[in-house]
């Protein structure tokens, strides 16, 4: 029993700090760009290069917050790339047809954008 004690202590201390833990959005919404790539995609070069851009351009973190998902379903081709991963591919699939070009058929790039989000053209 004795050797319970000190677990039950710092079990109580963890959730007495926890339950001081808040978080606040402020007013603004910040756009999420997630860019669907691949290294075997001859498209996506350029595509990397426009979301690489999109600081310089004047899009900050505090408007635009852009994040490149390799896909995997572009390894067949002989080019495995290295960053790819499942999840990134399963997540486009769940964008649904926004995400899909070709039919029924993923193909990067492509590119999706939370709510609010601003006009990059």
């Amino acid at each position: 029993m004795k050797a319970l004690l000190p677990v039950l202590l710092v079990f109580s201390l963890g959730t007495a700090q926890a339950a001081q833990c808040t978080a606040k959005s402020t007013d603004r919404t910040v756009a999420l760009v997630e860019l669907y790539t691949s290294e075997g995609c001859d498209s996506c070069p350029p595509a990397d290069r426009w979301l690489s851009s999109l600081g310089p351009r004047g899009f900050a973190p505090d408007r635009v917050v852009p994040i490149a998902l390799h896909v995997d379903y572009w390894d067949y081709i002989g080019w495995k790339d290295p960053y790819a991963r499942q999840a990134h591919s399963t997540r486009q699939r769940k964008m649904g047809p926004q995400a899909r070009a070709c039919g029924d058929g993923l193909y990067p790039p492509g590119a999706a954008a939370g709510a609010g989000f601003p006009q990059l053209a």
